[in-house]
């Protein structure tokens, strides 16, 4: 016998009863709202047909996810670890992790759990070393003007011969 957590049983239950209002005549949408499921109204024949194929065992939310690796202690070393440096990758982060916990994650998750945490880096920052360049600098560079590159030019081309 399988067993489920309390989560996966509270959920099934919830879309039981969601299938048992609606066959009674309620207004999907106003029920999944009710009972807080994060369904859609025209995703209910997907949970009728799960029903109606394996039962009750159709309706349990099988899916397993990160949760199991990023324990707490993980997020609070990855708090840690960011807030010491903030100029941390994911890549690194990953490393750390993987010596300090010994669990593997991937550096996508890595920089999900920082982006959750309000600590991932904005985007198009500049790493170190990089020049940021001044925008109220005069240019000297105006030969992009008179010579496209060979990008531009190809798709001017490729314009210019679909308006004939």
């Amino acid at each position: 016998m399988t067993t489920y957590t309390k989560e996966q049983i509270d959920k099934a239950r919830a879309k039981e009863e969601l299938l048992r209002r609606v066959d009674a005549g309620e207004d999907a949408a106003q029920i999944i709202a009710e009972l807080g499921l994060k369904l859609k109204p025209r995703s209910l024949w997907k949970v009728r047909q799960a029903y109606r194929q394996r039962g009750w065992e159709g309706l349990v939310d099988h899916r397993c996810g990160h949760a199991y690796k990023a324990t707490a202690e993980v997020r609070q070393f990855l708090t840690q670890a960011k807030k010491e440096d903030l100029e941390r990758t994911g890549a690194k982060l990953v490393e750390m992790v993987e010596i300090k916990c010994g669990v593997h994650l991937s550096v996508s998750r890595v920089n999900d759990l920082l982006r959750e945490m309000h600590l991932s880096s904005p985007p198009g920052r500049r790493g170190p070393g990089k020049a940021v360049p001044d925008i109220n600098a005069a240019s000297t560079d105006r030969g992009r003007v008179f010579f496209p590159s060979r990008l531009l030019w190809s798709r001017w081309r490729c314009w210019a011969a679909c308006q004939r």
